[in-house]
């Protein structure tokens, strides 16, 4: 089972357990999307941040905040000791569904 994203801090709102899962109908709609997408989101694996990370011998760590309104925040930190660069790179913006 591959995991590409994990959820580090699920809303106040969130009632879904492992052992009682959200079933999520037409999960390609913004309704169904909002159900379960607000929280703070931690990336776990993109190949394309495993392939820069690993060609510039450092470390990618990216987490999105994801709100009901619609409204979202992305922070990724990067530590590359050979180039001796580190900080952050932030955008924020609004999502939905495509």
């Amino acid at each position: 089972k591959l995991l590409y994203n994990k959820q580090v801090q699920p809303p106040s709102t969130f009632t879904s357990s492992p052992s009682s899962p959200i079933s999520i109908q037409n999960p390609g709609s913004l309704e169904s999307i909002q159900t379960v997408a607000s929280g703070l989101w931690k990336v776990i694996y993109a190949p394309h941040m495993t392939t820069m990370a690993n060609i510039g011998g450092g470390e990618l760590d990216v987490q999105y905040d994801l709100r009901n309104d619609l409204t979202m925040t992305s922070h990724a930190r990067y530590d590359f000791p050979f180039f001796k660069q580190k900080g952050y790179l932030s955008v924020s913006g609004t999502y939905g569904s495509v």
